[in-house]
C-alpha cells in the first residue's frame, strides 16, 4: 500500500512539473522566464511587404487609411479604411514601375547618357514603364552615310529597342546616327537626312513613339522620302501586318499580342498650336532647341493636313521584317497649302489596358495609345472641330482587380484630367459603360455603347480663365456599374465618352489619357479565423499503479 501511495505521488509530480513546462506554448502571453542573467535577444518586428491583414489592423489601430504593399501593381493601388471597407484605385496606364532595387517608383522617362554602352543603346530613361534603349549615336557619324540611298547593306544601326512580356522588339535605322540632343523624354537625332530630323520619345504609356520631322519643301523633295523604311526585329516575336486597319502587331509564339504598330501618319503645321490657340504656330528649325518646340509635335491638330500612310510589311510573319511607309502616294508633300516642317510617325506601344480614340475623319485608322510628340503624354480627343471636321470619341480600358469579386461596392467614382478646350463655353458630355476594346478599335468597329451613366457639362483647359481641371464621374450609376463588375468577376472594366451634341465645334476637348483613374470603395466578406481552445492550465490527472 505504501509503494502504490509512493508511485502515485511520484507520477502526479512528475506530470505537474510537464505541464508546468509546457505552459508557456499553450498561453502566448506568458512572458519568457528569465535565466540567470543572460539577456533575452530582441527581434525587430519584420519590415517586409505589409499585406492585407497587416494593413487592416493598422487602419483600425490607428484611424487612417494604410496602403496593402503587397496589392500594388503598375497600375492599381489598394488601401485599408478605418471602417473595415477596402478601396482599389485602378488606372488604364502605368502610373508606376519597379526600379533598379526591384521597388516600385514613380514612373520617370527622364533620359539619360548611360556611359559606352556595348550594344550602342547608352540613352536609357530613368525608370519607365517598360524598360527601352535608345541608340548612343556616334559624333564621327558622317552625314554621307546616314542615308537611305546610300546606306551599305547590312548597314543597319539599332535605332530603339523595348522589352516586353518577355521579348526584346527592335527598330533600325538604315545607316549611322548622330549624337542625340536629349530633353526630358525625348532624343533627337539631328539631320539624318539633309533637312530632316529623327525624334525618339518614351512614352508615358510604355513603349517609343518614333518620328521624321521633314523641315524644308527642299527636304521633301529627296528621293529617300518618297518611301520611308525601318527594320524591326526581335528572336522571339514575329511580326504581322493587319492590312485593312494600317498596322502591324507584334505576336508571341502562342499568336498573342504583345506590342502593335498603330496606323501611321504624316501631318503638316497648319494646326492650331494647343498652348496658344489664338497665335500662330511654332515653326521654326534653326536649331535643335526650336525643333524640341515645334507646334506640329503636338500630333493632328483642328487646321492640320494629314494623311494615313499606306504600309507594306516585308518579311510579314517573321522575326525579322521591314516596315515601308509610302509617303509620296499621299500626295501630302506636295499639296498646295501645306505649312512645313512635316512630320511622319509611327509609335510602336507595349499591350497595356490602355485607350484609344475612334476618330471619324478616318474611319479606320487605329489611334491606340495615341501620342504627344512633345511631352511624351498622350491626348484622348472627344467632340467635333470644325476646321478639319474631325470627330472624336474616347475609351478607357481598366484592368478590374479580382478581389473585389463578389464584394459589395459602396462607392466609385471615376476622373479624368481635361486639359483643352474648344473655349471655356461649357458643353455636354455623356460617360458611358462600354464594350471592350483592342489595337483594332477604329470609328467603323468601335465597341457597343451598352450602358449610359452620366451626362456633365464642363471645360477646362482653354485659358486661365478656365485652366486644366478633373472631371469626375460618379453618381449611382457608375456605382452601379462597377458592382456589375464585381458580381460578374471582371478582369476589367471599359468606359467611354463622347460629346452630346457632335455637331458642334464648341464640344472639342483633349483629355489626359494617363490620367483616367477608376476608384472603388467595397466591403469584401471576411471569414473568421475558428475559435482558439482554452489553455489547460495546472491540471494533474491521478494514476493509480498496481504493483
Amino acid at each position: 500500500m505504501r509503494t502504490r501511495t509512493r508511485l502515485s505521488l511520484t507520477l502526479g509530480l512528475v506530470l505537474a512539473a510537464l505541464t508546468t513546462a509546457l505552459l508557456p506554448w499553450w498561453q502566448p502571453q506568458t512572458p519568457p522566464v528569465a535565466q540567470g542573467n543572460k539577456a533575452t535577444d530582441a527581434k525587430p518586428a519584420s519590415t517586409g511587404p505589409r499585406d492585407e491583414s497587416a494593413a487592416v489592423a493598422e487602419a483600425k489601430r490607428t484611424r487612417k487609411q494604410v496602403l496593402v504593399d503587397t496589392a500594388t501593381t503598375a497600375t492599381e493601388q489598394t488601401w485599408a479604411l478605418p471602417s473595415g471597407q477596402m478601396r482599389t484605385q485602378m488606372s488604364a496606364a502605368p502610373q508606376r514601375a519597379k526600379n533598379a532595387d526591384g521597388e516600385w517608383a514613380p514612373i520617370d522617362n527622364t533620359l539619360t547618357r548611360a556611359g559606352s554602352a556595348a550594344d550602342g543603346l547608352g540613352v536609357r530613361p530613368v525608370n519607365a514603364a517598360v524598360p527601352v534603349r535608345f541608340s548612343s549615336g556616334s559624333k564621327d557619324a558622317s552625314r554621307a552615310d546616314r542615308s537611305f540611298a546610300r546606306a551599305p547593306q547590312p548597314g543597319q544601326t539599332v535605332l530603339a529597342e523595348m522589352d516586353v512580356a518577355g521579348h526584346t522588339v527592335a527598330y533600325t535605322w538604315p545607316g549611322a546616327l548622330p549624337e542625340p540632343v536629349l530633353d526630358g523624354p525625348r532624343a533627337l537625332y539631328s539631320e539624318v537626312l539633309p533637312g530632316v530630323d529623327l525624334l525618339l520619345v518614351v512614352r508615358e504609356e510604355g513603349g517609343v513613339a518614333q518620328l521624321l520631322i521633314v523641315k524644308t519643301p527642299e527636304a521633301a523633295k529627296q528621293e529617300a522620302l518618297k518611301s520611308v523604311a525601318y527594320g524591326l526585329q526581335s528572336t522571339t516575336a514575329t511580326f504581322q501586318l493587319d492590312a485593312p486597319k494600317g498596322r502591324v502587331l507584334v505576336l508571341d509564339k502562342a499568336g498573342k499580342e504583345v506590342a502593335s504598330i498603330p496606323t501611321p501618319f504624316a501631318w503638316d503645321s497648319s494646326g492650331q498650336d494647343p498652348e496658344a490657340p489664338e497665335s500662330a504656330p511654332r515653326t521654326s528649325v534653326a536649331s535643335p532647341t526650336d525643333v524640341l518646340k515645334l507646334s506640329g509635335l503636338t500630333g493632328i491638330e483642328p487646321g492640320a493636313h494629314s494623311a494615313q500612310l499606306p504600309v507594306s510589311l516585308d518579311g510579314d510573319k517573321t522575326g525579322t521584317a521591314r516596315l515601308s511607309l509610302n509617303v509620296a502616294e499621299t500626295g501630302l508633300f506636295t499639296k498646295p497649302g501645306v505649312k512645313f516642317p512635316l512630320f511622319v510617325d509611327p509609335t510602336m506601344n507595349a499591350a497595356w489596358q490602355a485607350w484609344t480614340t475612334a476618330y471619324r475623319k478616318y474611319p479606320n485608322s487605329s489611334f491606340w495609345n495615341g501620342t504627344n510628340f512633345s511631352s511624351g503624354t498622350s491626348d484622348a480627343r472627344v467632340g467635333y472641330e470644325s476646321d478639319t471636321g474631325g470627330l472624336g470619341r474616347s475609351f478607357w480600358r481598366m484592368k478590374f482587380d479580382p478581389k473585389i469579386k463578389g464584394a459589395t461596392v459602396t462607392r466609385a467614382s471615376y476622373k479624368v484630367l481635361n486639359n483643352h478646350s474648344w473655349s471655356c463655353t461649357d458643353r455636354e458630355f455623356k460617360f458611358y459603360l462600354t464594350g471592350s476594346i483592342s489595337t483594332g478599335t477604329t470609328w467603323n468597329a468601335q465597341p457597343s455603347w451598352s450602358t449610359h451613366l452620366q451626362s456633365k457639362s464642363f471645360a477646362h483647359g482653354w485659358s486661365t480663365s478656365c485652366g486644366d481641371a478633373y472631371e469626375a464621374f460618379d453618381n449611382a450609376n457608375v456605382k452601379a456599374a462597377a458592382q456589375k463588375g464585381a458580381d460578374n468577376g471582371w478582369s476589367n472594366i471599359t468606359f467611354g465618352m463622347r460629346a452630346t451634341s457632335e455637331g458642334d465645334t464648341q464640344t472639342w476637348r483633349k483629355f489626359r489619357a494617363t490620367s483616367a483613374t477608376l476608384e472603388v470603395d467595397y466591403n469584401v466578406p471576411r471569414v473568421s479565423p475558428p475559435p482558439v481552445p482554452a489553455p489547460l492550465v495546472g491540471l494533474v490527472c491521478p494514476v493509480r499503479v498496481r504493483v
